[in-house]
């Protein structure tokens, strides 16, 4: 492609924009409107993906022992666990009858005069650890329960909270998924529209340059010019009113909810548009080509 041909296609581009300035500027604000939500709806998705991640991850198995065991077999017993395949080694923790009072008491926030005359093994010795991955939660269990004749009594896995938070994260993606899909096709209905607009307004002019012996690409170049400018202005937008906004929610999370930062993380700034900005220009340009592409269709039907 020659560059007086670029700088032709261009110079049209810019001249369809502004000859129809009202249409572009609807169109650019109608997209930005779109990708803004989008923008604001991967925030959350990510946020709340991540805030899941933390709370499966926090979620232990808690292997509970035979009072029978003496020291010695505690620590082989310790060893074993720890070897067993997907078993996270530096989660795997020892609560001692001791250890396991004083969790009781500072859950309840109970007074420990309440325990007097209670046996100092009353609450049972355990190993608390973690597998490294949910999908393999499974396989840990049953590893577990062949220690059995190894002083294993119980196990306790919160099975029940882990379901809950699988088919949370499920649905949140589906429905994150759903939603972004419907911007995208949202968006792309609105610059076809567009530019329609504006081919409609020049369908004299086409229909003369066929004529003549312009080839299609010719005459498709400034309208495909045209939707991916309009396309990459109405991504620009939301992505500076969507860094501003998360930079602004961090910040007053931190500020004046300090428990909350102690209970999960958030992603930071960096983490989220580092995946936002390329995806959204990215998005915004396809857009805008697709848009144009879909529009010019029936005006080169000559």
């Amino acid at each position: 492609m020659r560059i007086s041909s670029v700088r032709y296609y261009v110079s049209e581009a810019f001249k369809n924009l502004f000859r129809n300035h009202l249409m572009t500027v609807a169109a650019i604000l109608t997209v930005s409107a779109c990708l803004f939500i989008l923008a604001v709806s991967l925030c959350l998705a990510l946020n709340i993906d991540y805030l899941l991640e933390q709370m499966e991850q926090s979620l232990s198995v808690v292997v509970y022992l035979s009072d029978e065991l003496d020291a010695d077999q505690v620590n082989e017993l310790y060893k074993r666990i720890q070897d067993i395949p997907y078993v996270k080694a530096d989660s795997v923790k020892y609560i001692s009858h001791e250890m396991a009072i004083e969790r009781f008491i500072e859950s309840m926030d109970a007074d420990p005069s309440l325990l007097d005359g209670l046996p100092d093994n009353f609450l049972p010795r355990s190993f608390e650890l973690e597998a490294g991955d949910l999908a393999y939660r499974d396989v840990v269990i049953e590893e577990l329960k062949g220690l059995a004749f190894r002083g294993v009594e119980k196990i306790g896995n919160q099975e029940q909270y882990v379901g809950l938070l699988t088919t949370i994260n499920n649905g949140i993606r589906v429905v994150s998924v759903i939603v972004i899909a419907g911007l995208i096709v949202l968006s792309v209905l609105i610059i076809v529209n567009t530019i329609k607009i504006t081919v409609n307004s020049r369908r004299t002019e086409i229909t003369i340059m066929k004529y003549v012996g312009a080839t299609d690409w010719f005459i498709r170049w400034p309208f495909i010019i045209e939707g991916l400018l309009i396309g990459l202005i109405g991504a620009a937008v939301p992505l500076f009113f969507s860094w501003l906004s998360y930079r602004n929610v961090l910040a007053v999370l931190r500020d004046n909810f300090i428990s909350v930062e102690e209970l999960f993380d958030f992603k930071t700034t960096f983490e989220i548009f580092s995946l936002l900005i390329p995806l959204t220009l990215i998005l915004g340009a396809g857009i805008g080509i697709i848009g144009s592409v879909t529009s010019m269709r029936k005006y080169l039907r000559v």
